[in-house]
């Protein structure tokens, strides 16, 4: 027997919706970064590369390093 919480009532699509917010703030921190030198700009295309990952995206067949 799974969990309950009848206050919490999303839909699927609402779901989605939050998962991609959050996806998308995450890759906005990270190209937001000034920070970083320019030879740190792999890096930075790495971190958005795991963060689709961490959503269940995969990286494609070039994302194979």
């Amino acid at each position: 027997m799974g969990s309950c919480f009848p206050e919490l009532s999303f839909s699927v699509e609402e779901l989605l919706e939050m998962r991609c917010y959050e996806a998308l703030r995450k890759i906005k921190a990270v190209l937001e970064d000034e920070s970083l030198t320019d030879a740190a700009c792999f890096q930075k295309i790495e971190e958005i590369i795991n963060i689709f990952e961490e959503i269940g995206s995969d990286g494609g067949s070039r994302h194979d390093f």
